[in-house]
């Protein structure tokens, strides 16, 4: 993406969400210049709709996860340069489904989840894309202190085991 699309729809989440800085624009940019401009207008509006206005900007993490998102419900709009392949152990999704904080509230417990990529298999390339940092094998995040599969039931028995 080109800064000049990056800078106008910073613009316009700024206009929701509380405001960057110049370096913190910068560092930003950094990060997520390789998100398509379609791509990010489609996640800035999703975090439009979703925020509440004055509501803190998203995090790296946050944008970088909604990436994540947008390519699993745009798979037509990825290039496919892979053959998906059966996976035993993430099922051929490529990624885990894991919980990483649970917290309860007046509705319950809200469950905080990410994906992490499959190790075993390439299947991965078409919600990443480009190779993540870590690639996990199911064992790796059952001796995972903090990471609880979503596959293997109810977390809250998950972290009884522990």
């Amino acid at each position: 993406m080109k800064i000049e699309e990056f800078t106008s729809q910073i613009q316009k989440l700024e206009k929701w969400c509380k405001r960057l800085t110049d370096d913190q624009k910068d560092l930003l940019y950094e990060q997520l210049k390789h998100i398509p401009a379609e791509a990010f207008r489609d996640i800035v509006n999703d975090f439009i709709h979703s925020l509440r206005p004055g509501s803190p900007f998203p995090s790296i993490n946050d944008l970088k996860e909604a990436w994540i998102a947008w390519k699993a419900s745009h798979p037509e709009k990825i290039a496919r340069e892979y053959e998906e392949e059966f996976c035993s152990e993430c099922g051929g999704k490529g990624y885990f489904e894991v919980v990483y904080e649970v917290v309860p509230s007046r509705f319950g417990l809200i469950e905080y989840t990410t994906i992490l990529p499959c190790a075993k298999c390439k299947n991965w390339k078409k919600v990443f894309g480009e190779k993540p940092r870590k690639l996990w094998t199911r064992e790796e995040i059952e001796k995972h202190p903090t990471f609880y599969l979503k596959d293997r039931g109810h977390v809250a028995e998950q972290m009884e085991e522990q």
